[in-house]
């Protein structure tokens, strides 16, 4: 409950989270050309030994087209193959993919 007190509540970041979200629809991009190249780099060193669950990402990110489509399952993977610093993450970050996603889109 505590977390929930202490976030602000940004009315424009939503409204511009949509209209992108909306546009990715609208031009048929997919979800796996809005991430961060480091992580695909990551993701990329980490294929020989984890191949499998790679694929999977892969898979994911390439059938949708917005970060709200995946679910914390789906998450916690991208996070866990590409190496990431969980612990560093805010809501916001979880809520809308701003550690995963490219700045431009």
């Amino acid at each position: 409950m505590l977390l929930l007190t202490s976030m602000r509540f940004d009315s424009s970041l939503v409204t511009n989270k949509i209209q992108q979200q909306l546009d990715n629809i609208i031009n048929n991009n997919m979800l796996i050309d809005q991430i961060k190249p480091e992580i695909l780099i990551t993701l990329d060193k980490g294929y020989e030994k984890y191949n499998t669950s790679i694929n999977y990402i892969y898979n994911i990110l390439a059938a949708k087209q917005v970060y709200s489509q995946l679910t914390i399952d789906e998450i916690k993977d991208i996070v866990t193959f590409a190496e990431l610093d969980f612990s560093k993450w805010s809501g916001s970050d979880i809520l809308f993919g701003d550690k995963i996603l490219n700045n431009n889109n």
